[in-house]
């Protein structure tokens, strides 16, 4: 009679595990083609996480070992205690709770963790906020990204609607190659949207990213000279973004727009823990050029932070707006560079510019020839985003872009 009691109990828990197991995946890869998975999760953070985890685990561990680790060195374990201490990094509960979730669905897939935990995931989704705390250095980022809407785009087949086209420029490593992702997430809290971000196996927030309500934005590093006054409790650039796609409508002024993303950054009335630039585009109903395109300056020291938007003198004409990696507004340093002045004559009148033409513009005049890893472009109205991606050694932008529609991946 034990042994059978003992046996059934066996065969019950047995039955409970595989059975949690297989509710809490909720998630499916929708695509893997040319070089670019699709993942879409679904649920709590939790949930989410879990089944992040358990489809994306081993190339989440392939891109820790072969690029976070070796990028930062011998700093890696200061950076993990970095990211552990409190009073210097804040990432809210749930994020924390999430990567927590990720570890546990990579363990359910039974992948090779190698002492791999949640810490090490939040070192990975805190990398460039890293370089400004621990100095790990050596990192090849160039990105740049053209804004057009409005009168930019009356008179063609967008009709004054809104487009954004930007470039990823990276370290050219094969761990990065060849882990490109689009990860969407569909949230059950009610306070959150569906949002999506283009990266890389192993982030859980946005380096870039679009949300159902129409929003945008795209991280760049800003090159300027920084003096840190004091060591705060930073909020990680990524998180913040993720912040300002997730939320719904999260300053409350009753849309979807940039000032969501203006809203979270001043939250963090520190600044941030190296200097970014960010830009973000909303889609062009909210009839407000102040509300559809703005460029943030941000940084660890005074001013912490700078917006731009097409009032101010920039040189580049209408209803347009570029950012590459130098301070423009910010302390009216107007340090405009190569590849801002080429956009800012291709653009000669900076009408009529459609979806091809932004594309074209930023591909032949605002590129860097030797780590374009992604090229990228959303039009909110239409719901549609291009990608294309480095492969066959060719660069991103000399590639055909692949064309995926944002509110289908946004179905569940």
């Amino acid at each position: 009679m034990k042994i059978y009691m003992c046996l059934s109990l066996i065969v019950l828990l047995l039955f409970k595990s595989n059975y949690a197991e297989a509710q809490k995946v909720n998630g499916e890869i929708v695509r893997q083609k040319d070089n670019v998975t699709v993942i879409k999760v679904w649920g709590t953070h939790e949930e989410r996480g879990f089944a992040y985890g358990y489809l994306g685990g081993t190339r989440i561990m392939h891109l820790f070992k072969k690029y976070i680790t070796p990028a930062l060195g011998s700093n890696l374990d200061k950076a993990r205690a970095t990211v552990n201490n409190k009073q210097l990094i804040k990432i809210d509960k749930k994020y924390i709770e999430e990567a927590k979730a990720i570890i546990q669905g990579m363990k359910a897939a039974k992948v090779e963790l190698d002492g791999f935990n949640y810490i090490d995931l939040l070192v990975s989704n805190s990398f460039l906020d890293m370089r400004g705390l621990v100095k790990n250095g050596n990192l090849s980022n160039g990105c740049s990204s053209l804004m057009s809407w409005g009168d930019a785009t009356k008179g063609t087949v967008l009709n004054g609607k809104s487009v954004i086209t930007r470039h990823v420029d990276w370290s050219v490593v094969p761990a990065l190659l060849e882990n490109n992702l689009i990860l969407v997430h569909i949230p059950s809290e009610k306070d959150e949207q569906p949002w999506l971000m283009i990266g890389y196996f192993g982030q859980m927030n946005v380096l870039s990213g679009c949300n159902r309500g129409g929003l945008t934005v795209f991280q760049h590093m800003m090159y300027d000279k920084i003096v840190k006054e004091k060591l705060v409790r930073y909020e990680p650039i990524w998180f913040s973004l993720r912040k300002a796609l997730e939320q719904n409508d999260y300053d409350h002024n009753g849309s979807n727009d940039v000032n969501d993303l203006k809203a979270v950054l001043v939250a963090n009335k520190d600044g941030y823990a190296d200097a970014f630039i960010i830009s973000a585009m909303a889609a062009s109903h909210v009839n407000n050029d102040n509300l559809i395109a703005l460029i943030a300056e941000i940084a660890p020291d005074k001013p912490y932070f700078t917006f731009r938007n097409n009032s101010y003198p920039d040189n580049i004409i209408g209803d347009n707006l570029y950012a590459a990696n130098y301070p423009i507004k910010r302390n009216n340093q107007n340090r405009y560079g190569s590849r801002y002045r080429s956009v800012q004559n291709a653009l000669n009148k900076g009408i009529n510019i459609d979806a091809a033409k932004s594309w074209n513009l930023l591909t032949t005049y605002s590129r860097i020839k030797v780590n374009n890893l992604q090229t990228i472009q959303v039009i909110p109205e239409e719901g549609v985003l291009k990608l294309s991606v480095w492969q066959n050694n060719r660069e991103a932008f000399k590639n055909k872009p692949q064309v995926f529609y944002i509110n289908e991946l946004f179905k569940k």
